[in-house]
C-alpha cells in the first residue's frame, strides 16, 4: 500500500511531497521527528495502487517572475524623476525567501531594491527612482533575485523587458538670483552679512552648478549650488568687512561658466550698490535752476525748474527751500521739496514774476530753516542769472484806403489809414 505524505514546517509551509510505502513512511518518520518544527501530514491514501513516481521525493520550490514592468511619468522630461515599478509574482509551491530586484538601462544597472519573503501564489510591487540627464531613448529591463540567493524550480524567467523610455529635453531651468540682501547702512571695519539666494523659475530641474559673489569686480567668495527642482531656491552666506567708505558694488552671478542649459541665459546675475560709511546722513543739494524759455519778460510769470538730490548717505524728510529775486525774498509761498532717498534727485517747479528788465539774479536756498542735519551745511544754495526784456509796441500801417477809389482831378477825396498796436512776443 501507498501513501502520499506532505512535509509542512511550524509556519505551515510546504517542504516537501512524496509517495512511499507504509514501511518506508515509517523509518522517514522516525528521522523528521528528530528535526524540530517539521512534521508529516498524511493528504491521501490508495491501497495497492502504486503511481507513477513510486517512491520518488518532490522538494517544493518557489518560482520568481516579474509579471509586469512600467514607469511614470510615462514620457519624462530629460532631468525628471521617473519611478519604475516591478510586478514580482512567486508562481511557485514554496514561499520565496529575500532577494534583490535589479534594474536596467540599455543592460547598464541603474539602480537594486530589495524584494521580501512572497508566499506561493502571491505578488509584490517593488519600485525605484531613477533621474536621466540626458536626452535619449533607452530600454528598460529589470532581473528578480539577480543574486541567485533563492532557489527555484525555474531559474531561467527571472528577466523583464519593458520597452523604451524617450527622454526628451522639451523644459528647461532657469536659474536667477532671487535675492541680493545687503548690510543696512555698513560701516567700515565691522562684519556685514550678505545674504544671496539662488531660484530656479524654470519649468523643469537644474543640474548642480556654481555661484560667485563680486565685491567691485573682483571675485571674493563661490559656492555650489546643487540641482534645484523647479521652484526651489537655494541660499548662500558671506561675511564682509569692509575697510573704507565709498560706495561699493556687489554683485552675485550664477551658472557664470553655462554648465546648465536654460530658456534664459540673459538673467544669472543681479547687481546693487551700498555705501559705506561711518556716520550715516543726508545731504542735499541744488544741481541747477532752468528757466523754460532763455529770456523772461518783465511782469510776465516764469516758471522754473528746481533740480535737487540727496548725495548724502541716508534718506532726508521734506523740507522748504526760500528764493530771492535780485537779493529780495518775494512774498510767495516757499519751494516744497520732497522727501529723498541717498542718490535720489528730483525736479521741483516753481514760479515768479521779474520786477525789472535786464539781468536777473534768481538765488534759492534749501533748507533754509536747518530742518535737516546734514553731512554739509554749506551747499545749500544756488543761483542763476536769467536776462530779463522789455516788449515795446510795434505800430505797422495795416490798411490805406482812398474815398472815392478812383478820384477826380481838383475834387475832394479821402484817405483812411488802419494802426493797429501789435505786441512781439
Amino acid at each position: 500500500m501507498y501513501q502520499k505524505f506532505i512535509f509542512i514546517d511550524v509556519w505551515g509551509r510546504r517542504l516537501i511531497k512524496m509517495k512511499i510505502s507504509f514501511f518506508h513512511y515509517l523509518i522517514y518518520l522516525l528521522i523528521i521527528m528528530l528535526i524540530p518544527g517539521i512534521m508529516p501530514v498524511t493528504v491521501a491514501a490508495a491501497e495497492d495502487i502504486p503511481s507513477e513516481d513510486d517512491g520518488n521525493i518532490t522538494i517544493l520550490l518557489p518560482d520568481l517572475v516579474i509579471e509586469d514592468l512600467f514607469w511614470n511619468p510615462v514620457n519624462p522630461e530629460t532631468g525628471e524623476q521617473v519611478t519604475i515599478t516591478a510586478t514580482v509574482k512567486n508562481q511557485g509551491d514554496a514561499t520565496s525567501g529575500t532577494t534583490n530586484l535589479v534594474f536596467y538601462s540599455n543592460g547598464s544597472q541603474i539602480g537594486e531594491s530589495s524584494v521580501p519573503e512572497i508566499e506561493a501564489g502571491n505578488s509584490e510591487q517593488i519600485s525605484f527612482s531613477w533621474i536621466s540627464e540626458t536626452e535619449s531613448t533607452v530600454e528598460i529591463s529589470a532581473k528578480v533575485d539577480e543574486k541567485d540567493s533563492v532557489e527555484e524550480s525555474n531559474e531561467d524567467n527571472n528577466v523583464k523587458t519593458a520597452g523604451f523610455i524617450t527622454f526628451k529635453k522639451n523644459r528647461f531651468p532657469d536659474l536667477i538670483i532671487d535675492t541680493l540682501e545687503l548690510p543696512e547702512n555698513p560701516s567700515p571695519g565691522k562684519h556685514q552679512n550678505i545674504w544671496i539666494s539662488v531660484k530656479n523659475q524654470g519649468t523643469s530641474a537644474s543640474q548642480k552648478t556654481t555661484l560667485t559673489l563680486y565685491i567691485n569686480g573682483s571675485a571674493v567668495n563661490y559656492w555650489n549650488v546643487p540641482r534645484l527642482s523647479r521652484e526651489e531656491s537655494n541660499y548662500a552666506l558671506y561675511t564682509w568687512f569692509p575697510i573704507e567708505e565709498g560706495s561699493v558694488d556687489i554683485k552675485a552671478v550664477v551658472d557664470e561658466g553655462y554648465l546648465v542649459d536654460e530658456s534664459n541665459e540673459e538673467n544669472n546675475e543681479k547687481t546693487s550698490t551700498v555705501t559705506v560709511a561711518k556716520e550715516f546722513i543726508p545731504d542735499l543739494i541744488i544741481e541747477d535752476i532752468v528757466p523754460e524759455s532763455a529770456e523772461g519778460e518783465l511782469g510776465k510769470t516764469l516758471n522754473l525748474t528746481l533740480k535737487v538730490k540727496n548725495r548724502g548717505t541716508y534718506p532726508s524728510e521734506e523740507v522748504r527751500a526760500k528764493y530771492y529775486i535780485n537779493g529780495t525774498a518775494p512774498t510767495q509761498d516757499d519751494i516744497q521739496i520732497p522727501a529723498l532717498s541717498r542718490g535720489e534727485g528730483a525736479d521741483v517747479i516753481f514760479s515768479l514774476v521779474p520786477d525789472r528788465e535786464g539781468q536777473m539774479e534768481v538765488r534759492v536756498i534749501i533748507d533754509s530753516g536747518s530742518d535737516v542735519h546734514e553731512s554739509n551745511e554749506d551747499n545749500n544754495q544756488f543761483t542763476k542769472i536769467i536776462n530779463v526784456k522789455t516788449i515795446l509796441p510795434d505800430l505797422i500801417v495795416e490798411s490805406l484806403s482812398l474815398n472815392p477809389e478812383a478820384p477826380r482831378v481838383g475834387a475832394v477825396s479821402y484817405t483812411h489809414l488802419t494802426l493797429p498796436t501789435k505786441r512781439i512776443v
